[in-house]
């Protein structure tokens, strides 16, 4: 019995984590390769990356603020700096508006903001991530701006 209910809590730990980011296709300088022989891991995939965002919908309130993790999986031979650029709704904002994660660094914060005005509903944030070379790639951050109470 005891082991039917590791098993069970097992799963249900590894199916919530599963769900919690969102992951681009693949960038970077090995990325074009990478996708040519999508067969077989190659070199060329650690010569790439992936941008994670959340899954789960961000929910701000107008006039409010939230902090959101964003991150980049690299491959064992990707060094490089990558750029990640915003491209908000309007009466949303990102700060900073244009940040890097460093070589060597797996994430970083930003906060999204929506002004007291904000139309309210869903949306999304257009998250591309610009490495020194090889190919971008945009991920879609689901938010929620919901009325100031």
């Amino acid at each position: 019995m005891k082991t039917l209910c590791f098993i069970a809590t097992t799963l249900m730990l590894t199916f919530a984590l599963v769900g919690c980011t969102k992951e681009s296709p693949k960038g970077g300088p090995g990325a074009a390769e990478a996708e040519r022989n999508s067969n077989a891991a190659s070199d060329a995939d650690e010569r790439t990356f992936t941008l994670k965002v959340p899954s789960i919908t961000t929910t701000v309130e107008q006039g409010g603020r939230d902090e959101v993790t964003l991150a980049i999986d690299r491959g064992d031979q990707f060094k490089e700096d990558v750029t990640l650029k915003f491209q908000a709704p309007a009466g949303v904002k990102v700060t900073p508006a244009e940040t890097a994660i460093k070589s060597g660094a797996e994430e970083t914060k930003v906060t999204i903001e929506a002004a007291p005005d904000a139309p309210p509903g869903d949306t999304h944030i257009e998250v591309t991530a610009v490495p020194q070379t090889g190919q971008s790639v945009s991920q879609k951050m689901p938010i929620s701006v919901t009325k100031a109470s």
